[in-house]
């Protein structure tokens, strides 16, 4: 009696402690994600316009911990107060998903680090492989023409975080199914190309000043190899982000073709990527989300496909159910007026 007592205690911590995880952990790591995101973007006007006079590690501290906790706060304060609101109101909490196991229950944060793990792990490893390839260039003129300004880093650092926001707001475990697919599959073909035709663009070594923004290039070369650059990984995965926002909520996905939008040419001003790298990037995309996503046609067309056979099928029963009842019915009616005949 008394083991069966610590076990249904057990159970309702282990509930509670999973309720809560559910219920504020998901919206606080996608509150976080969307702060870091406005972080960013805010770094990119402060720079170009009023540059902050505060140490490296202050200013850092406040991109990464200062604000974006403030926001994480009053973001779950304000879902609290107002959880019928869509604005605060993305993750909906499941109460269908209590006795589920725990993947099943945080397959959202499981499978967030798996993606960023094969995104940044694999891109390493396949740069490792093809540093010792021969390396093409693909330089044209659009390109000389693109000035350098270190300060667009701050856009194209948000990928790492907007990549990561579907898993944070998806509920239906077939699109989440999809989505791993279809990041998988850009990355795959992003990886295949690397081998096949490994492009390089020279990483401007002469970066002058003490600026954030340098500061921040700075760790981007010192972590990313100038090849590996055709095409644009960091732009393919970006759109794949906001398209899959955009199969998710209207308002979020058209934000989102903003931020992806954004991360592009911020390759191209930090001289991260060819111009060809972002249109090769952007189209591949493209290519695999019609396939993954608007291929979806098919199985709606073979549910109707099913739909329209069990209405007829039910049709069609129900008309010789109705062709026997009323043989059987002359039968009846005939056999009665034979004994009433002979009766006669």
């Amino acid at each position: 009696m008394e083991q069966f007592v610590n076990q249904e205690r057990f159970d309702r911590i282990k509930s509670s402690t999973a309720t809560f995880l559910e219920r504020y952990i998901r919206p606080g790591f996608l509150f976080y994600l969307l702060a870091l995101i406005s972080m960013s973007q805010f770094m990119f006007f402060s720079e170009l316009f009023f540059p902050l006079s505060v140490s490296t590690f202050m200013l850092t501290m406040i991109v990464a911990v200062i604000v974006p906790g403030i926001i994480v706060t009053a973001g779950l304060i304000v879902r609290s107060r107002y959880a019928d609101a869509p604005i605060v109101n993305l993750v909906p909490y499941e109460e269908d998903i209590r006795h589920e196991s725990f993947f099943a229950r945080f397959d959202w944060l499981i499978l967030a680090i798996i993606m960023f793990s094969i995104w940044s792990g694999g891109y390493m490893l396949v740069g490792y492989f093809t540093s010792k390839l021969k390396m093409s260039t693909l330089m044209f003129g659009i390109d000389h023409l693109i000035p350098f300004r270190p300060e667009w880093v701050w856009f194209y650092l948000t990928v790492y975080m907007f990549f990561l926001l579907p898993f944070f707001v998806m509920n239906d475990k077939r699109l989440v199914k999809m989505v791993i697919y279809s990041y998988i599959t850009v990355l795959l073909m992003c990886y295949t190309v690397y081998f096949a035709f490994p492009v390089w663009f020279p990483h401007n070594t002469d970066l002058q000043g003490n600026s954030y923004s340098i500061w921040a290039l700075k760790m981007v070369h010192e972590g990313d190899p100038p090849w590996n650059c055709f095409p644009s990984s960091h732009c393919a995965m970006a759109l794949m982000a906001a398209l899959v926002l955009l199969e998710i909520n209207l308002s979020f996905g058209i934000y989102g073709l903003i931020v992806a939008f954004s991360i592009g040419v911020s390759t191209l001003f930090t001289k991260q990527h060819y111009f060809v790298d972002v249109i090769a990037g952007f189209g591949l995309t493209l290519i695999v989300y019609y396939a993954y996503f608007k291929g979806r046609i098919i199985e709606i067309m073979g549910e109707k496909s099913r739909e329209f056979r069990l209405r007829v099928e039910s049709v069609v029963e129900g008309r010789v159910e109705e062709i026997v009842r009323r043989v059987v019915r002359e039968e009846l009616e005939q056999k009665i007026r034979e004994i009433n005949s002979l009766k006669k």
